[in-house]
């Protein structure tokens, strides 16, 4: 179902095919899924060491206010490609798309769980029509019959592209707000982006929301993206 009459235009125009094998389906057919996205190792997302349940390490969670952070797969080859094709040639069915994927990835979550995006820069949306994090997270909830809730806001432009850990925690410091809070007494968040890459976006977020009343917070990110 498209939620936006051009989209469906455009899809019943120009029927889709699968990205990477070009064989008339949707736009990734369940044979390259399978074969491009394999299952991977519990880990931390931050330090790589192995955990239980996507569990973040007890060294790398202090301070951070993530409990678990899960991800379809790493940040290379077809699954780059597809995150770069759904921004750069503003591609919203692969949003969508990407959070069907993060419904076959996560385990059960408790039907009170509030689904939280991370905004996307509104420069950004402006220049490519929508925020893929709503329209990730929008599309996982729907599966999964949670509430999304729109409780985060940009106050700031900031680019992190080629910026140190360290640089991005002090850009974001600021640049997000809690818009409404009364939801947030003892609930449990899952916060969704497209990629994650030092975690100080999330972490910001994590720690506004956890000062906001939530007990506890989780991440689902479509790929993570580990620095060299």
């Amino acid at each position: 179902m498209y939620s936006n009459p051009i989209e469906a235009i455009v899809s019943y125009l120009t029927p889709q095919q699968c990205h990477i094998c070009k064989s008339d389906d949707e736009m990734l057919c369940r044979e390259c899924i399978d074969k491009h996205f394999s299952e991977h190792d519990s880990r931390c997302y931050k330090c790589n060491k192995l955990t239980k349940q996507s569990l973040v390490c007890q060294n790398c969670r202090s301070g951070s206010g993530l409990r678990r952070v899960w991800w379809i797969d790493n940040y290379n080859g077809a699954l780059k490609e597809l995150i770069h094709t759904m921004k750069f040639e503003r591609r919203r069915a692969y949003a969508r798309k990407f959070g069907a994927l993060l419904n076959d990835t996560l385990p059960y979550m408790p039907l009170d769980t509030i689904v939280v995006p991370i905004p996307t820069a509104s420069s950004r949306i402006r220049r490519r029509g929508f925020d893929q994090a709503s329209l990730i997270a929008d599309s996982f909830a729907d599966i999964r019959g949670l509430n999304t809730q729109k409780l985060l806001e940009r106050t700031t432009e900031v680019d992190q592209i080629g910026k140190t850990r360290k640089q991005r925690l002090l850009q974001m410091e600021g640049s997000l707000k809690v818009s409404n809070s009364k939801c947030l007494q003892g609930a449990s968040c899952l916060l969704i982006d497209d990629v994650i890459t030092t975690g100080a976006t999330a972490e910001v977020a994590a720690r506004m929301l956890r000062e906001c009343g939530a007990k506890h917070i989780d991440a689902a990110v479509v790929a993570r993206h580990l620095l060299e």
